[in-house]
């Protein structure tokens, strides 16, 4: 699907490139936000299943991209992007508390349709767009915290409590000691996947823009590490996969 996305964009750009009468601008500038994440499909290495909670961080970084008649665009950003999800669970007789914090160097491609554009030889108005693309993350750094009744434990100690984890002996094995794994060996070094979203960009003057754009993303590939797709208690393993809505905004100078 990825490879697909980006035929896509290719397509567009040598599309638009064939234009001889085409204006071309380049831009770039700042970008920040926040963004909303989850996963989808718990890993929770044979414990029980935990409900959701909300969890959410800024992102930031810079933009460049390319204006075809102030109506194609291409954009490539680089961004610090926070990923993962927390969890509370109460039981009968205890509680459980977990979080997971996947901080990656995050870089989307998008193509950018710009609507309502009647004088395309000028840099000015405001119109919105819609854009879509795919995106290639960077692991470069994972954490989780573990809480028993709110009180911090070790990996070993929150995944088996209760009993019955359907795992025990190779957790034993990989954890003689009962602590903590390294927890970037939970997760692939990598993650990619499919953008989609719309937004709205005003010129300010003819050499500077403003541009807020509203996005979904979610990734076409497990996030888990291979020695770590552990069954759940009922003898299944899905895939997780990282999930985030971003409200970001970027100025951007035109060259």
């Amino acid at each position: 699907m990825i490879k697909n996305i980006l035929l896509l964009i290719a397509l567009i750009t040598v599309a638009t490139l064939n234009d001889l009468s085409a204006q071309v601008n380049i831009f770039l500038g700042p970008t920040a936000g926040y963004n909303a994440r989850a996963i989808i499909n718990q890993n929770n290495y044979g414990q029980r299943r935990l409900d959701y909670t909300f969890t959410g961080d800024v992102t930031y970084g810079g933009s460049i991209g390319v204006d075809f008649n102030n109506q194609h665009i291409i954009q490539i950003e680089v961004l610090a992007m926070n990923l993962g999800q927390g969890y509370d669970q109460s039981f009968s007789d205890f509680s459980l508390q977990k979080q997971v914090d996947l901080s990656y160097i995050h870089i989307p491609l998008t193509y950018r349709f710009v609507t309502g554009r009647k004088d395309k030889d000028h840099n000015k108005g405001t119109n919105f767009h819609i854009l879509a693309g795919a995106y290639y993350g960077i692991l470069q750094d994972a954490n989780i915290s573990h809480s028993i009744d709110n009180s911090e434990v070790s990996f070993y100690d929150f995944v088996t409590r209760g009993g019955g984890n359907p795992n025990l002996a190779v957790l034993n094995r990989r954890l003689p000691n009962q602590g903590n794994p390294d927890y970037n060996q939970l997760f692939t070094d990598s993650d990619f996947g499919a953008i989609i979203g719309f937004g709205v960009q005003s010129f300010v003057t003819t050499h500077f823009k403003l541009s807020l754009d509203l996005r979904l993303g979610v990734s076409l590939q497990d996030i888990n590490g291979d020695r770590w797709r552990f069954l759940n208690r009922d003898g299944d393993y899905n895939a997780s996969r990282n999930l985030f809505g971003a409200l970001t905004l970027s100025a951007f100078y035109i060259l």
